[in-house]
C-alpha cells in the first residue's frame, strides 16, 4: 500500500534547468529543512528506516542520504521511539478512565518536545501491561491491608460530596499534557444492558486496561489510598465505589452496636438500604447483567450532578428535644430504659431501635467480629450492590483481609468504640492493647471522644481505654493526634459540635475544607444515632451535618459525660499534663513566623465565646462553667500565659507589625468585644460574667508564675518543680499533723476554721494534676457535681438549671469574696466534701453517685424510660487518687 507523503514545499528551480531538488542548499540546513517530513515519517507512521532513505529520494524531496547520515541527525535531534515507563504508566491510567467510553483501544500520542510525537500503539501497551502485571503478581502473596481501610466511609454517597467545601471527589486526575488520546465514537444508543456482540466487543487490549486498572485500583484501596483511587474513579463509579463501602460501614456499626443482643447477621434487607436510599435519579441494579458476567464494567453514562439537597426542616422524621441520660451506681446490672435491661448473664432484653424486640445471643456463639466482618466481605450479603460493578475486585480485598489480623483488630477495635457497645468493646480490649496504635492514624482516646455517648456509656469506655491502652502506647503519644489536638480540645470540640452551628475551621484552619465535624452522626445526650431513620433519611437527602433545629444547649446529660472524661483523663498517676499545650485555634503571626499555640484554658475561653455566639435557644454558660471548674480542681493553672493574637484569631492579621501579646486565660476573657458581649442573651451574659469572674478568682488566689505557657516548657522541668513542691507539701503535712488533731474528727473538710494552708489529703504528689487549696474552687465543684446528678429538663417548658442552682448567686459571691448562695449549699443539701471538691466516702471520687453527693434525696433523675442505669467504672479509688 503506497504511503501518502508529507507535505513539502518544493524550492525553486535552479536557472540550468535541473530537475527540482534542494541540492543548491547548504547540507545542514537541507536535513533541517526535510526535519518535520523525516519524524512524521519515522515516529508518527512508523515508517522503517530504509523505507525512509528510499522515499526521500523521490519526489518531491531528491534527498540523497545513507543509512548512517540519518543516525547521526537522529542522535543529534535527540529522536528515539523509547516511550518512558512512567509516560505508559500515564498513558494507561488515561486509558482507564476511558474503559466506560468504548469498546475500541483509543489512539494514544506521546507529545515529547515541540517537534516530536510518537504514537503508543497497542503492542507497547498491551508489552507494559504484562510488565506490570509481573511486578504486581510477585507482591500478590505479601498483601496486607493498610490503616484505617474501612472506618472511614461513614456517609452515603450524596452526605459525602457535600461534605467538603473542595468537593473533594473532583477534579479528577487529568490526562497530562505530555499525552494526546483520540477516543473512537461510541454508540451511546446501544443499551448498557446489553451483551456485547462480536462487533461491539471490548479489544483485547482494552480488556487488558480494565483488568490491570481494576487491579491497581484495588491496590490503592487495600493501602488505604483513597484520594488517590476516587481521583482515577469516574463519577458512576465514585458512586457505586461510596455506596458499597457506606453499607459495609453501618453493617458493621449496626454489628457492633447489636453484639450480643441483636441479630446475628445484619442483612442488606435488615439494614434498609433501599429504603434509606440516595434521592436522586441515578440508580444501580444489582442484578447479574451480561455484561458484568463478562468481567467488564458495563458503559453507563455520568450520572448529572447531586442536587441540592432538600431543607432539613421538611424531613418527616426529626430527634425529641428531651435528653437521655446515665446514671452511675454500685450495681453489676445494667439497665437501659423502661423494662429493658442487660445483665451479666445476657438475659433477655428488650431493644430501642424503633420498638424492635432484640433477643440476647445463644451462649454457643462463638465467632469473633473480626471474623464476623471478614466472612460478610465473602459473602456480600450486606449490600445491595454486585461487587462485579465496582471499581475495584473485592476478592482480593477479602484475600488481604485473610493476611491482615492485626490491621483487622485494629478496625475491628475501632468499630467498637464508635458503636459504644461495652461486650464486644470489652470482647476486643484486651487483645487490642497489645496493638501499638503510634502511626496508625487511629487514636482511640480521640474516637472515643468524638463518638461520646452521655446517655449510655458515659465516661466508662474511656476509663478502661486508659487503663488498658496507656502502658503498651504511652499515654503522651496518642494524647495528641495528627492534627495537634490533644483529648481535652476533642471534649472541646464536642461542645461545638453538639451544641453550636459552627463549622470545623473555627477550631482549626486545617480543616477549612470540610463542612462536618467527625462523629456528628451520634448525640452526646443519646437522641439519635447513625443507623437512627432521622439520620438516614437526612443522608440520603443530600445533608452531611446535623441542623441546628435538631440540637439544643450545653445540656446536663452533655456536660456531666465531659466533666467524667476529664476527671478520667487527668486522675490516673500516669495520666498526661493538663496543662499540656491546646492545639486549637493556633495562629501563626504574618509578621515574625511565631506559632501561636495556646493552653487548654485559653482553648476553654473560646469555646465559651462561640457557645455563646453560635449556641442554641437556652444556652446559660453552665456548663463551660462546669468545664471551667473541674479542670481547675484536677490541677488546670489559670496564671500559664501564652501567645496570643486578636487580630489573628478574626482574621485581621497583617505582616506589617507583631500583633500578639503573652497573656492568661482571664486577660483572653477581658479582650472579648463589648460589642459581641452585648449581642447576646441575658442567660449568656450572666454565664459569661460568671465564667470571667470564676477566671480572675482563680487567677489571683493561685501563686502567679513569671514564666509562660510554652512548647520549651517540658514535662522535666515541670517535674523538677514538682519534686521541690512535693518536699515542701510533706513539710507542711507533718507539721499539720502534729499541730492540729482536732482536724481528724471534723467531718467537713471544707469547714470555715479550716487553715488555708491546710494539705488537701487528696494531694497527689506523683502528677501535677491536681489543686486542693482553694475552698471556693472546691465547693463550687461539689455544688455543680450535685447539680449535675439530680437535676434533668423532664418537659420541654421546664428550665435548664434547677431552683437549686443559680448562676447569678455564683456571680455574687465569686465578686463578694467567694461566700457561694447558693441554695445547695445554704441549706445543707451536699453530702460531706474536701475541699478539693471531692465527696467523701464515695466509691469512685471522678465518678460520684447520686445518693452518695445528697443529704437526702431530692433527685429528679430515676425516669426509667430515660435513663440507663451503668455500672461505675473498674477503676479502683486508690489507682486513681491518694
Amino acid at each position: 500500500m503506497p504511503i501518502e507523503l508529507p507535505p513539502f514545499t518544493m524550492q525553486p528551480s535552479s536557472a540550468r534547468g535541473y530537475a527540482p531538488s534542494v541540492s543548491y542548499v547548504p547540507l545542514p540546513e537541507r536535513w533541517q529543512q526535510l526535519k518535520p517530513a523525516i519524524l512524521e515519517l519515522y515516529l508518527q507512521r512508523n515508517v522503517p528506516l530504509p523505507q525512509i532513505i528510499n522515499i526521500m529520494k523521490e519526489a518531491p524531496y531528491y534527498f540523497h542520504a545513507v543509512e548512517n547520515s540519518y543516525k547521526y541527525y537522529f542522535t543529534q535531534w535527540g529522536v528515539t521511539k523509547n516511550i518512558p515507563a512512567l509516560v505508559k504508566d500515564a498513558a494507561l491510567t488515561a486509558l482507564g478512565k476511558r474503559t466506560r467510553v468504548g469498546y475500541s483501544t483509543p489512539e494514544v500520542w506521546y507529545k515529547k518536545g515541540d517537534d516530536q510525537i510518537l504514537p503508543i500503539d497497542k503492542k507497547r501497551i498491551k508489552r507494559h501491561i504484562k510488565t506490570v502485571e509481573v511486578e504486581r503478581s510477585k507482591k500478590a502473596d505479601q498483601i496486607q491491608l493498610g490503616n484505617n481501610v474501612f472506618i472511614h466511609w461513614n456517609l452515603p454517597y450524596r452526605a459525602a460530596r457535600s461534605s467538603s467545601r473542595a468537593q473533594q471527589f473532583s477534579p479528577f486526575g487529568l490526562t497530562p499534557d505530555f499525552l494526546s488520546i483520540a477516543s473512537p465514537n461510541y454508540d451511546r444508543s446501544m443499551s448498557s444492558r446489553s451483551a456485547p456482540s462480536p462487533n461491539n466487543a471490548p479489544t483485547p487490549t482494552m480488556l487488558a486496561v480494565r483488568s490491570m486498572k481494576l487491579d491497581e485500583r484495588t491496590q490503592l484501596f487495600i493501602e488505604a489510598k483513597h484520594d488517590d483511587l476516587l481521583k482515577q474513579l469516574e463519577g458512576t463509579e465514585r458512586k457505586l465505589l461510596t455506596t458499597y463501602l457506606y453499607q459495609f460501614w453501618l453493617f458493621s456499626f449496626c454489628t457492633a452496636k447489636y453484639w450480643g443482643y441483636g441479630p446475628t447477621l445484619w442483612t442488606a434487607e435488615l439494614l434498609e438500604f433501599d429504603r434509606f436510599k440516595d434521592k436522586d435519579r441515578a440508580s444501580h441494579s444489582s442484578t447479574n447483567t451480561p455484561m458484568a458476567n463478562a468481567g467488564t464494567p458495563r458503559p453507563v453514562d455520568t450520572p448529572r450532578s447531586v442536587e441540592t439537597p432538600r431543607d432539613s426542616g421538611d424531613l418527616a422524621a426529626k430527634p425529641t428535644q428531651l435528653c437521655k441520660w446515665t446514671i452511675h451506681a454500685a450495681i453489676r446490672t445494667r439497665y437501659e430504659g423502661q423494662e429493658q435491661e442487660i445483665d451479666e448473664n445476657g438475659e433477655a432484653r428488650t431493644g430501642l431501635n424503633d420498638g424492635e424486640d432484640l433477643h440476647a445471643w445463644p451462649s454457643g456463639h462463638q465467632q469473633t467480629f473480626e471474623q464476623k466482618l471478614q466472612l460478610s466481605l465473602e459473602m456480600n450479603n450486606f449490600t445491595t450492590l454486585d461487587p462485579k460493578d465496582l471499581p475495584m475486585a473485592v476478592s482480593k480485598v477479602v484475600k488481604a483481609a485473610r493476611s491482615s489480623p492485626r490491621e483487622l483488630l485494629q478496625e475491628s477495635f475501632a468499630f467498637s468504640l464508635v458503636a459504644r457497645n461495652e461486650r464486644v468493646f470489652w470482647s476486643l480490649l484486651c487483645r487490642a492493647s497489645s496493638l501499638n496504635f503510634v502511626g496508625t492514624g487511629i487514636y482511640p482516646l480521640h474516637l472515643l471522644t468524638s463518638f461520646l455517648d452521655g446517655s449510655k456509656t458515659c465516661c466508662n469506655l474511656l476509663d478502661a481505654a486508659l487503663n488498658h491502652l496507656a502502658g503498651g502506647n504511652r499515654i503522651d503519644k496518642i494524647y495528641v493526634n495528627d492534627h495537634g489536638h490533644t483529648v481535652l480540645d476533642n471534649l472541646f470540640i464536642s461542645i461545638l459540635k453538639g451544641h453550636t452551628n459552627c463549622l470545623p475551621d473555627v477550631v482549626d484552619d486545617k480543616f477549612s475544607k470540610m463542612k462536618r465535624f467527625t462523629g456528628e452522626e451520634v448525640d452526646i445526650c443519646g437522641r439519635w444515632d447513625a443507623d437512627s431513620t432521622c439520620v438516614r433519611e437526612l443522608f440520603a437527602e443530600g445533608h452531611s451535618t446535623i441542623p441546628i433545629e435538631w440540637k439544643h444547649m450545653f445540656c446536663h446529660t452533655s456536660v456531666q459525660a465531659i466533666c467524667h472524661c476529664i476527671g478520667r483523663l487527668f486522675g490516673p498517676m500516669f495520666a498526661p499534663d493538663i496543662n499540656t499545650l491546646s492545639g486549637l485555634f493556633m495562629k501563626t503571626c504574618q509578621c515574625c513566623g511565631q506559632k501561636l499555640q495556646m493552653g487548654p484554658l485559653h482553648s476553654l475561653v473560646l469555646t465559651a465565646v462561640h457557645l455563646a455566639q453560635s449556641g442554641c435557644p437556652g444556652e446559660n454558660l453552665f456548663g463551660m462553667l462546669a468545664c471551667l471548674v473541674c479542670l481547675l480542681a484536677n490541677g488546670a493553672d489559670p496564671t500559664l500565659t501564652a501567645p496570643i493574637s486578636l487580630p489573628a484569631l478574626m482574621r485581621k492579621d497583617t505582616a506589617t507589625a507583631c500583633s500578639h501579646e503573652e497573656i492568661n486565660p482571664f486577660q483572653l476573657a477581658e479582650r472579648v468585644p463589648a460589642s459581641l458581649v452585648t449581642s447576646w442573651s441575658d442567660d449568656v451574659t450572666l454565664g459569661w460574667k460568671v465564667l470571667c469572674a470564676m477566671l480572675r478568682y482563680a487567677k489571683d488566689e493561685r501563686r502567679p508564675k513569671q514564666k509562660p505557657l510554652t512548647q520549651d516548657t517540658t514535662r522535666k522541668e515541670r517535674a523538677d518543680r514538682d519534686v521541690f513542691m512535693g518536699f515542701a507539701e510533706e513539710e507542711r503535712w507533718d507539721n499539720s499533723d502534729n499541730e492540729n488533731d482536732s482536724a481528724d474528727g471534723d467531718e467537713n473538710e471544707c469547714s470555715e476554721d479550716q487553715d488555708d494552708e491546710d494539705i488537701c489529703p487528696h494531694f497527689k504528689q506523683d502528677t501535677n494534676n491536681f489543686y486542693g487549696q482553694s475552698k471556693v474552687i472546691g465547693t463550687l465543684w461539689a455544688a455543680i457535681q450535685t447539680e449535675l446528678l439530680t437535676y434533668r429538663r423532664l418537659a420541654d417548658e421546664d428550665p435548664w438549671l434547677s431552683e437549686n442552682f443559680a448562676m447569678q448567686a455564683v456571680l455574687e459571691g465569686l465578686e463578694n469574696g467567694g461566700m457561694l448562695p447558693i441554695k445547695l449549699i445554704e441549706e445543707d443539701m451536699i453530702a460531706p466534701y474536701c475541699r478539693c471538691g471531692r465527696f467523701l466516702g464515695v466509691t469512685d471520687e471522678a465518678c460520684a453517685c447520686v445518693d452518695e453527693v445528697c443529704t437526702h434525696y431530692f433527685a429528679n433523675v430515676d425516669v426509667w424510660s430515660r435513663a440507663s442505669y451503668i455500672m461505675i467504672p473498674e477503676g479502683e479509688n486508690g489507682s486513681w487518687y491518694w
